[in-house]
């Protein structure tokens, strides 16, 4: 069972929001130069693990570099991003979610030497996929965890989770004083 493809970019009804520094604006263009797609999909009955594809459109990048490095169409002119490279999956908790996203597998760390990313950094456009590649090196054995949490019900009713979440957001530095931007489609 999946829900496919969420606009990461920008929802209907502002799904995402980004940090309002020159950061969250990166992150923000490069999902918008990229219409980045989410793919959810459960992987066993009881619902609390979901494994997340992520889908690009094909920004004029070769198709073969691209095949070559595992990507998959998606159909609509998108490419499925290849696990190998990210991994995103989500674990249900108590208080949310646990989305885990593991950065280049094993088997690619071993491929990429040092001046190969420098060929791959040459050749694709600024993207998420040269971000991570700047940074395959420090990543070689991280796994990032990042909270799911719903502060806001689908009523606009704030949740037990609100007041963490402004806590949260007091201590990162942006562009106005506690904010973030929330990216919507018009």
């Amino acid at each position: 069972r999946c829900v496919t493809p969420v606009p990461f970019y920008a929802g209907q009804g502002g799904h995402i929001a980004f940090w309002n520094n020159k950061y969250g604006l990166r992150q923000w263009s490069t999902f918008v130069e990229t219409r980045f797609n989410l793919h959810f999909c459960f992987t066993n009955e009881t619902e609390t693990e979901i494994h997340l594809w992520q889908s690009v459109r094909n920004t004029g990048v070769s198709n073969v570099l691209k095949q070559a490095m595992g990507y998959a169409d998606a159909g609509g002119d998108y490419l499925f991003t290849p696990h190998s490279l990210v991994h995103m999956t989500m674990i249900k908790k108590p208080w949310g979610w646990d989305r885990v996203t593991k950065v280049m597998n094993d088997n690619v760390r071993k491929l990429l030497s040092a001046d190969n990313l420098q060929a791959f950094k040459e050749l694709l456009p600024e993207s998420e996929l040269n971000i991570i590649l700047e940074n395959a090196h420090e990543t070689v054995s991280r796994e990032y965890h990042y909270p799911v949490v719903q502060i806001v019900d689908g009523e606009g009713r704030r949740t037990k989770f609100y007041q963490a979440y402004l806590k949260y957001i007091e201590k990162v530095p942006t562009n106005t004083p506690n904010t973030q931007l929330v990216a919507m489609r018009s």
